[in-house]
Formats: C-alpha cells, structure tokens, sequence
C-alpha cells in the first residue's frame, strides 16, 4: 500500500464518486416519501397480478403475498432498480480502471515504472475502492432516514436496522465489484471487462427473477448476488442478515484474490 497511489487514486475518483452518491441519495429520498403515498393502490396491484408479486418477492428476496405492509415499502427503496444500478455501475467502473483501463491507455508503464510494487498498486486502489463504497452506502442510508421522515408511512423510522440494510448493500457493492476486478486483471480491453461485470450482475438479477418461476432453477438460486440481500428481513425484525454478508465478502474476498495472483503475474502488453 502507497499513500501516494492513494492519494492519486482520490483525486481521479473523487468528482465521479460524488455523483453516483449524489444520485443514489436523491432516489433514495425521493422514493422513501413518495413509495407510501401508493401504498394501498400499488399493494392491490401486487396481490392481483402473480407476475408482478413474482418480481417484487425477487428484489425484496422475500414472499410479499403476506407482508406488503409499511415495512415491504419502507424496504422498496432500497430494492429499486436506479438505486442497484447506480450502485453496481460505480462498483464495475471504478474496478475496471486497473488493471485494464491503464493497460489499454497505454499508461501502465508509467505507473509501474513508480518504485512500488504491482501489490501495492492493487492494494492502494482497493484501499479507496472499500472507501468510496462505504461513502455511497452512507449516502443511501441518509438519504432513506431523511426520507422516512418526511414520508407518510405508518413504519417508524428506525435507524439501526436501515444502517444493517446499508451494510448489506454495501457487501453487495464489493461483490460486484470483485467480479469487475477479475475481468480487469484478465481483459486487454475495458469494455470486455465492464461487459463481462454487467453481464455477470444481469445474469445474477435474471436468475434470481426466473428462480420464483421454475422450481429447478429455484436450486441455482444461490448463485444469484440478490440471494445474499435481504433488506425486507432486516427491516422486519430478523437482524442483520449476517450470513448473508459474510458469503458476500467471502466471495469477494476469494474474487479479490484472484485478480491479484493473475496481476501479479501476467504480463503486461500496453497498446
């Protein structure tokens, strides 16, 4: 670890970071006030229609045919599409700069013409990395306390439980992008590793989706990211879902690892 590759790290990330959690703040706040107004129109929706309930029930990663109630809605936000997005978006761009965004710049000479070692220079980067992710899991968690506020919900605000729910979510970002760090040790190319990242998150949601369909892909449901968060579970009394973020980070760390046994030993072709 360097504190100058650090630092450098930072100062590139900073600007972009504050605004993926600006947005995830800004959608959190937002759908914690407006998701209660609905409560009971949309709660009737999803009682009627079975399809609906199916996809609801995959992102709560719960059944919702008997607890679409205050806490399935104050559990809504954290669950919406723009907010997963932005955080899986930030997690696969940041873990694709190195190796392979510098690789395909043709800047990776300089940086490991630096006296420091390749170890370090991953080491730093998930240094900042880990940083920002729990940077944009604060964000969400105060945009949802301050949100709950605000709202019309008859769930009270309690704030352990939704910090639980953002440690969730924050194991959830480093998941993601540990699978974004080993397409970037591998590829010669950014997009193929970012393609590959998104193509493994997709994948995980649909699967995870089709799973309250198809009683045989219910078995592979495992595999699914959105398997291991469970934000209605934790807001509904049932703790923090401790299990769940230790095969996240398990997975991560794993992930993590080997992206950097093949960094520290490829070589290293810049174009």
């Amino acid at each position: 670890m360097n504190v100058g590759l650090i630092r450098k790290t930072f100062y590139e990330t900073w600007a972009g970071t504050l605004c993926f959690a600006a947005g995830v703040f800004a959608f959190q706040i937002l759908l914690a006030i407006i998701l209660p107004q609905f409560q009971d129109g949309l709660g009737e929706i999803i009682e009627h229609l079975k399809f609906v309930q199916y996809i609801v029930a995959a992102l709560l990663g719960t059944e919702v045919s008997a607890q679409m109630g205050p806490q399935a809605f104050s559990a809504m936000p954290w669950v919406h599409p723009a907010v997963l997005a932005l955080t899986w978006a930030h997690g696969i761009m940041f873990c694709t700069r190195v190796p392979v965004s510098e690789t395909e710049q043709g800047t990776m000479d300089v940086l490991l013409s630096l006296p420091v070692r390749r170890s370090s220079v991953l080491m730093s980067d998930t240094v900042v990395w880990i940083v920002w992710g729990c940077v944009i899991s604060g964000f969400a968690l105060i945009g949802n306390v301050c949100g709950g506020f605000f709202s019309e919900s008859d769930a009270p605000v309690e704030i352990l439980p939704r910090v639980g729910v953002a440690a969730n979510l924050l194991c959830v970002y480093l998941c993601v992008g540990a699978v974004a760090r080993a397409f970037s040790s591998i590829c010669e190319r950014r997009s193929r590793a970012i393609g590959g990242a998104f193509a493994v998150v997709v994948a995980s949601f649909v699967l995870q989706t089709l799973s309250m369909f198809n009683e045989n892909l219910s078995s592979l449901s495992f595999l699914s990211l959105m398997e291991y968060y469970r934000p209605l579970q934790i807001l509904g009394g049932d703790g923090w879902a401790i299990g769940d973020m230790v095969v996240l980070l398990g997975a991560s760390g794993v992930l993590w690892g080997a992206s950097v046994l093949v960094f520290l030993r490829r070589d290293i072709r810049t174009s």
